[in-house]
């Protein structure tokens, strides 16, 4: 039984073609959740900040 060479070079394109495309889409993903994570943060801490001022005003009409 021979191999042929022309489905090994397949093969190995296609598994190389596959880890590279994997590595961007996890790249991509870390990225994209560091940017959420970021946005939640900052988002936190304004509704920190605003609760903040909400209870100052609750206090001066208290």
């Amino acid at each position: 039984m021979e191999i042929d060479l022309n489905v090994v070079m397949i093969v190995i394109v296609s598994t190389l073609s596959s880890i590279y495309g994997a590595s961007k889409y996890y790249v991509f993903r870390a990225s994209e959740n560091r940017k959420q994570r970021e946005h939640l943060q900052s988002t936190s801490d304004d509704i920190i900040a605003n609760d903040f001022l909400n209870d100052e005003k609750f206090i001066d009409l208290g």
